[in-house]
């Protein structure tokens, strides 16, 4: 049964129509613009902090963000420490220019760079693009033998499910309302820990760390774990408590590396 009330159902579908009506989706990306400088400088290092230990020494090298939103001050942080050169790649928001770093609009499934990086990274941006495996695939692409991609994906429920004591009720929704609800709104994609990791694999990509950083309460996952659709009940529940998922794959620099 969908953990929603029937207000809150009706609501999503109008709010869905009313994009649609309007011509798709019209936004999507972190809403920093309001913030003061300080925060937004505070909310990108510490992102920063969190990857950067992933990437090592960025001296001369050049590197692509994936869904900054609206803050570039993650790339700024990499430029500080040594970066010659940042990419963003954004589909929605509009981030603010920012010396050095270069900003494409395009999904990340069909970027077309005109070079290739030595790293990349995602901050809470994987969750929400249409296809995974055709994502990483192009983000492999897009990096030289021997970089390496961070990403930290939030598994957590988003929009009218942005709930944070009940943070897998989406995992509950059927299909079809799922797709009245959120058709033209920029939400989650609902795909799971493993669905990512198995996504890099088929990729090219060593899986080099694949950890948690935050789980579901134990007595929630239980008490919600019944309700949701049969393909998820499946998933043993270590995993499927999972919240946040960091990644760090590499691209090898031969084949004979990406077999072993």
């Amino acid at each position: 049964m969908v953990q929603l009330s029937p207000r809150q159902m009706v609501v999503a579908v109008l709010r869905n129509l009313a994009h649609r009506l309007l011509g798709g989706i019209r936004r999507g990306g972190h809403k920093t613009a309001v913030w003061s400088e300080e925060a937004r400088r505070a909310h990108g290092e510490s992102i920063y902090r969190v990857l950067s230990p992933y990437v090592g020494d960025v001296a001369g090298q050049t590197g692509l963000e994936i869904g900054p939103g609206d803050n570039l001050e993650v790339c700024g942080q990499f430029l500080k420490a040594g970066g010659e050169k940042m990419i963003a790649v954004e589909r929605y928001a509009q981030p603010p220019q920012v010396n050095g770093v270069s900003v494409l609009r395009a999904p990340i499934e069909s970027m077309n760079l005109d070079r290739q990086v030595d790293f990349a990274f995602s901050n809470d941006a994987f969750e929400h693009v249409a296809d995974v495996p055709v994502a990483m695939k192009a983000i492999y692409k897009a990096l030289k033998p021997g970089g390496r991609f961070i990403c930290n994906i939030d598994l957590r429920g988003h929009n009218v499910f942005n709930r944070p004591q009940r943070p897998l009720d989406f995992l509950t929704c059927p299909d079809g309302l799922w797709r009245m609800m959120f058709s033209h709104i920029a939400t989650t994609n609902r795909v799971r820990a493993h669905e990512f990791v198995q996504a890099a694999e088929g990729a090219g990509f060593v899986v080099k760390t694949a950890k948690a950083l935050a789980s579901a309460d134990p007595a929630y996952l239980a008490s919600v774990k019944p309700h949701m659709l049969p393909r998820y009940q499946r998933i043993n529940d270590e995993e499927l408590g999972i919240v946040q998922y960091l990644l760090v794959l590499e691209r090898p620099v031969s084949t004979r590396q990406a077999v072993a």
